[in-house]
């Protein structure tokens, strides 16, 4: 006999059952949603004006998520979203491909402050995150990146994953590309400015900044995952 609450409990394990079925079937679904969350709130809380990351294993993009602006954060009048696509200047290395282009621009701001120009990157050597994270699989897997860092699982910003690559800092901008060579995978991650507080170092780590703390997270909770 079918009871009201015999129903009710039915449909509940149902209800249960189909979550379990897609969180099994996409194992990256709620990761990459903690990873858009952490991006977001470094962008509302105005440490960054934009904060962007991409992801890859075996040569394809598993996550790419980018919040916050490419150009107007000071109040220009042409305003333009940061994207996984977007240019921005090289923070020391770049791929043998990087152009000279217009690329995003650059900020600090005192942290009362508005957002100050602090570099508008006509003409640099330009990057976008997915040609960033393709440079860095290829770079890590030939051994031969430029001016490499290398973080063994014992040391690394992503406990217990060796990571190949490089970080950098420019005119605010702190950017970072490193290939993770045991989980064939690589992530790339930039902000294009920083707050002062956003400039201080973290306690996690030695390369890590307040800054690109939730960056860092966001990458070791998606490589965890993968």
């Amino acid at each position: 006999m079918f009871t009201r609450r015999a129903v009710l409990t039915s449909l509940s394990g149902l209800a249960l059952s189909a979550c379990a079925h897609r969180s099994g079937a996409d194992p990256l679904r709620i990761p990459a949603a903690s990873a858009r969350r952490r991006i977001e709130d470094l962008v509302y809380s105005a440490m960054v004006p934009a904060a962007g990351l991409v992801v890859r294993r075996r040569g394809e993009v598993v996550f790419a998520h980018a919040e916050g602006l490419a150009q107007g954060a000071a109040g220009e009048a042409d305003r333009a979203p940061f994207t996984p696509e977007t240019p921005f200047c090289a923070a020391g290395f770049a791929p043998p491909a990087a152009a000279r282009a217009p690329a995003a621009t650059l900020y600090t701001r005192e942290d009362e402050g508005a957002w100050q120009v602090q570099a508008n990157a006509a003409d640099c050597l330009s990057v976008s995150l997915l040609s960033l994270a393709i440079f860095a699989r290829r770079a890590g897997q030939s051994q031969e990146f430029p001016g490499a860092q290398i973080h063994t699982a014992e040391a690394s910003p992503v406990p217990g994953v060796k990571l190949i690559g490089h970080h950098g800092e420019a005119c605010g901008l702190y950017s970072a590309a490193f290939h993770a060579p045991q989980l064939d995978a690589e992530f790339a991650f930039a902000v294009t400015g920083t707050s002062v507080s956003g400039r201080e170092r973290s306690s996690h780590h030695p390369v890590m900044v307040k800054a690109t703390e939730p960056l860092w997270a966001a990458a070791e909770t998606l490589l965890a995952a993968l």
